[in-house]
């Protein structure tokens, strides 16, 4: 087909459609609080919606324990079709703050919304619409909702809040999943987890979990809870409340690695400058027999070089604040400020982190 889309897929007359906004390159972020989701307040109404009888703005409610503030970069609006051209070309009037706006497009730009009551779904493979923008809208009301997983068919995506979300992790949310039926199970890395776990006991056949992301996204963090959750899934399932010492030691190897290979950088206080892959065995029972990770394309510029607002590796901030002075001795270790392959990047200190305490 190539970038030529079927006649009968393009938006006609009357289609509520998202159209990319004039000032997308441009356009500076903005900041978006309101009490229901979906983003946009003035949405057209879409056909289906008067078939199914929805009304009003919908969407899903906001509870003041999760709403956020979102910085966006706006680059779709939502609109009606007035004009659809037989040459492709779109009139589309778009409400703004300002009133109606109309606004001329070729195919390209414009991409059909979904109706109303899709706004928020937990899988976005029961999408009617699967353009960018329906996506990302998709996200956006999840993410507004307190929701930050969003399944896409077997994949799960992630959006990293950079804040805590209460209940999110812990006991109460593994158990939800543990042996559970996943198939209409919220979105979550648990779920992620326990669907691998089940699979391997039932096909006694290798499971592989693919974590994958910009700088920032929440990789380390996901890799962590999934191993969390199976080390706990296998103590339980074991009678033990506090799992085997191959689960401990598996669980405690976390810390030491991310010393030796995270850093903090402009965009993550904690990215992992290296790629690694782990390897969990378990029994026929569910129990963890062991482990091992494979790691690979460690930054090593960064122990001698570091840019603005940026730190080399974890471990040698914590080895200046949190080794014993015998040991700053032997080492011939000083503050960090006053050592070359640390004080480059002008940054000492990660807020909320304490590195003596870390190194302990």
């Amino acid at each position: 087909m190539g970038e030529e889309r079927d006649l009968e897929l393009l938006p006609k007359a009357r289609s509520v459609v998202w159209i990319r906004s004039a000032e997308a390159a441009g356009a500076c972020p903005v900041v978006h609080r309101q009490a229901k989701a979906p983003l946009h307040p003035a949405r057209p109404a879409h056909p289906a919606d008067a078939v199914l009888g929805l009304a009003g703005d919908g969407g899903q409610a906001l509870s003041e324990e999760h709403a956020v503030d979102v910085e966006l970069r706006l680059e779709w609006d939502l609109g009606v079709v007035k004009e659809a051209a037989s040459d492709g070309v779109f009139v589309v009037e778009v409400h703004g703050g300002a009133g109606a706006e109309a606004r001329t497009a070729g195919a390209e730009d414009v991409c059909l919304a979904n109706p109303l009551r899709l706004d928020g779904v937990p899988d976005m493979a029961g999408l009617s619409e699967l353009s960018l923008p329906c996506l990302l809208h998709n996200l956006v009301v999840r993410f507004r909702a307190g929701h930050i997983y969003t399944l896409t068919g077997p994949m799960l995506v992630a959006v990293n809040p950079f804040r805590a979300i209460p209940n999110l992790y812990g006991s109460e949310a593994m158990a939800k999943y543990r042996g559970a039926d996943l198939a209409g199970a919220p979105p979550h890395v648990y779920a992620v987890a326990e669907a691998a776990r089940q699979a391997l006991l039932r096909e006694n056949a290798d499971q592989s979990i693919v974590i994958s992301g910009e700088s920032g996204a929440g990789k380390t963090e996901a890799a962590k809870q999934i191993m969390r959750y199976l080390a706990s899934v296998a103590a339980v399932g074991g009678g033990g409340a506090e799992g085997s010492h191959v689960e401990k030691v598996i669980l405690e190897s976390n810390p030491l690695t991310e010393a030796f290979g995270n850093a903090k950088t402009v965009r993550n206080d904690n990215s992992s400058r290296f790629g690694k892959f782990l390897r969990v065995r378990l029994d026929r029972s569910g129990r963890i027999t062991g482990g091992s990770m494979d790691h690979y394309l460690l930054e090593k510029s960064r122990v001698t070089h570091q840019g603005t607002d940026e730190r080399g590796y974890h471990v040698f901030y914590q080895l200046c604040t949190g080794a014993s002075d015998s040991d700053r001795t032997a080492l011939r270790l000083r503050s960090a400020e006053d050592h070359r392959f640390t004080n480059q990047g002008g940054c000492l200190a990660i807020e909320g982190v304490d590195d003596a305490v870390a190194f302990r």
